[in-house]
C-alpha cells in the first residue's frame, strides 16, 4: 500500500470514528470535560486527607479556646480582686484604678459575689478628691498587717500547651505569657509570707523587724503589678 493510500486509510478511520461519536451524541467538549472531571476526582482524592484534617483542627482549636477563655475569664476576676486589695492597702489607690477596676468586675459572670464591691467602686468616684483621698487613705494597712492572698492555677490552659500550635503565634505568645506570670505571681506570694512571718520571730531586732515588714509590704505591691500584668495579658488574648 502506497503512503498516500495509508494517509488516504488513516483519514477514512478518523472520520468514521467522528462520525462515530457524533452518532453516539459524544463531542470533543465532552471528552475533555470527562477527562477534566477524572483529574479533579483525582487531585481530591489526594487533597481530602488534608481537607478533612483541617476541618477537625479547626474544630479542636474552637473547642480548646473556648475552655481557656472560660478559665482565663475566671483568673482574671481573681486577679482584678488582688489589684484591688494590695493597691488600697500597699499602693496608690486613685480614681484611675477604680475606672480601670469597674469594667472588669461588670463583665465577669461567675459565681464569685461582685454587686457589693462594685456599688463600692462607683460611688467612689461620685466623691470629690477630698472624700476620695480619705477613703484611698483609710484602706491603709496598719503596720505589720498582712494580706491572705491565694495561688492560683490554671489547669485547662496547662494541659493544651501542646495544642497551641492550632493558634496564631500571638495567642499562643501571650497565653504562655500569662503561665509565666501567674507562676511568678505564685512565687511571689511565697516571698510575701515569708517575710511577714518573719516579723512574728520573736528575739527579732527593731532594725530587722523594719526590714522584715518594709520586704512583706514590698511583696504585696508587687503582688499587685503583677497581677495587673495578668489582666491585661488576658484582655490582649481575648481581644485577638
Amino acid at each position: 500500500m502506497t503512503h498516500g493510500a495509508e494517509s488516504t486509510n488513516m483519514g477514512s478511520h478518523h472520520n468514521y470514528f467522528a462520525t462515530a461519536l457524533n452518532k453516539a451524541g459524544v463531542t470533543r467538549q465532552f471528552l475533555m470535560n470527562e477527562i477534566a472531571l477524572v483529574i479533579l476526582g483525582w487531585l481530591l482524592g489526594l487533597l481530602s486527607p488534608l481537607v478533612v484534617q483541617g476541618i477537625r483542627n479547626e474544630y479542636r482549636r474552637r473547642e480548646i479556646e473556648k475552655g481557656i477563655l472560660a478559665e482565663l475569664v475566671d483568673v482574671r476576676f481573681r486577679m482584678a480582686s488582688v489589684v484591688y486589695i494590695t493597691t488600697i492597702r500597699f499602693g496608690n489607690y486613685d480614681r484611675d484604678l477604680v475606672k480601670w477596676l469597674i469594667p472588669l468586675f461588670e463583665e465577669y459572670q461567675g459565681e464569685n459575689p461582685k454587686e457589693n464591691l462594685l456599688d463600692l467602686l462607683r460611688k467612689q468616684l461620685e466623691l470629690d478628691d477630698k472624700k476620695f483621698s480619705e477613703v484611698a487613705m483609710y484602706g491603709k494597712a496598719s503596720p505589720g498587717q498582712g494580706l491572705s492572698v491565694k495561688k492560683y492555677r490554671l489547669p485547662y490552659l496547662e494541659s493544651k500547651v501542646a495544642e497551641l500550635s492550632l493558634f496564631p503565634q500571638l495567642f499562643q505568645r501571650l497565653a504562655l505569657e500569662i503561665l509565666a506570670n501567674l507562676h511568678l505571681h505564685n512565687e511571689e506570694i511565697e516571698e510575701a509570707r515569708f517575710y511577714f512571718k518573719l516579723t512574728y520571730e520573736s528575739g527579732l531586732s527593731t532594725e530587722n523587724y523594719e526590714r522584715a515588714l518594709q520586704g512583706a509590704n514590698e511583696s504585696y505591691r508587687k503582688l499587685g503589678e503583677r497581677a495587673k500584668i495578668i489582666v491585661e495579658r488576658i484582655n490582649s488574648l481575648k481581644n485577638i
